[in-house]
């Protein structure tokens, strides 16, 4: 029998009702969200895999690999179906965005392929909620929204399965691209954003635009994405270096109203240069800092901005963490001898934005 390019869901579900501390704890975060019709809920697992196998080649990586079967049972089918391993009144389905680091699913993969499945070509991971009572559109977005994902790194799907988070890859044409952004209007420009997941906003794609209607040619595929690469989140610290508004109410009702030109020039950058001490050789010019320890040796000191592990799993390349740390002592032609942790914490308090993690 032939064997196609198909993709399957596998669902892992608990054999009997999820453990009462899970159960407990679910219900009990919708109730803090106001929705206190919900009673039950229990999650079942969701491995999306895709490849040259038919349902056969898949049952040794379920059975040996994925399940527990003492605790779960599991249910494989196309994505587009729903699993209907346990009666609930609704569901709703987790999983990354594209681009979004998967740690489950690259380990699955490789170990797929260690026990021979070689013709897995791509593996994501997610979530379904199952919900055992009736609630209304709203309460199902908001439980959403609000308790199950994060919506800067997830998607979700309600009542229905939800895509794959599979990527296309597409191969490398030989000849260079001429992107065509001289004549593209706002929407052009953004599907192009979009497309070549180039994550750049309408205002730095014009500006882009300006740059190239000036010397009368198109970008080529590389130059585009040079710039997009540089002018990233990781590379550019756009964060750092916005403009940010600050409200503050004194005890007395009194509203200060104040405008930061930038996180880092004004309170790291600033600092370093208020203080302006003799021993501090190098700052903000480098990769690292430099200052100076004794006569004979100075020390360079590096603080990475993207941090990983973190409670947000980063986008695929900014979860640096100690290893830029190295690179950039290295780049000072300095030797790495010791590194940091450090774990900060917060001032308590009610006035927590809006969302999951302001839920108690």
């Amino acid at each position: 029998m032939a064997v196609h390019h198909t993709t399957f869901c596998i669902g892992i579900f608990p054999r009997t009702r999820a453990t009462q501390y899970t159960e407990n704890r679910l219900v009990s975060l919708a109730h803090q969200l106001g929705i206190h019709s919900l009673t039950g809920c229990s999650i079942a697992r969701l491995f999306f895999i895709q490849g040259e196998i038919d349902a056969h080649d898949l049952h040794p990586l379920v059975n040996d690999i994925l399940v527990d079967p003492v605790t779960e049972i599991y249910q494989l089918s196309d994505p587009d179906q729903a699993l209907p391993a346990e009666a609930s009144a609704h569901f709703i389905d987790i999983s990354y965005l594209p681009g979004v680091t998967d740690t489950v699913a690259e380990n699955l993969l490789h170990t797929a392929r260690q026990i021979g499945l070689r013709n897995i070509t791509q593996a994501a991971t997610g979530w379904r909620y199952l919900l055992d009572d009736p609630l209304t559109e709203n309460e199902l977005q908001h439980l959403a929204t609000k308790a199950f994902s994060n919506p800067t790194i997830q998607s979700y799907a309600i009542d229905h399965p939800i895509t794959p988070p599979f990527m296309t890859i597409r191969e490398t044409p030989p000849e260079v691209e001429k992107i065509p952004i001289l004549d593209a209007d706002s929407t052009a420009l953004l599907d192009i954003s979009s497309k070549r997941r180039l994550s750049l906003d309408l205002a730095e794609m014009q500006a882009i635009q300006g740059y190239y209607q000036t010397q009368e040619r198109n970008p080529t595929d590389v130059e585009l994405e040079m710039l997009a690469q540089t002018w990233s989140e990781h590379c550019v610290h756009k964060t750092f270096k916005a403009n940010i508004s600050y409200t503050e109410i004194t005890h007395e009702g009194e509203s200060l109203q104040e405008t930061i030109h930038g996180l880092l020039n004004t309170y790291i950058r600033g600092a370093t240069e208020q203080i302006h001490k003799d021993w501090i050789r190098s700052t903000f010019v480098d990769n690292a800092g430099i200052i100076a320890f004794d006569e004979k040796w100075d020390l360079a000191f590096k603080v990475e901005t993207h941090n990983h592990p973190s409670a947000i799993e980063p986008f695929g390349g900014a979860n640096t963490g100690l290893g830029g740390v190295i690179r950039d002592i290295l780049g000072v032609s300095a030797r790495p001898i010791a590194s940091t942790d450090v774990l900060c914490f917060g001032y308590h308090t009610e006035n927590l934005p809006a969302g999951r993690y302001s839920v108690k």
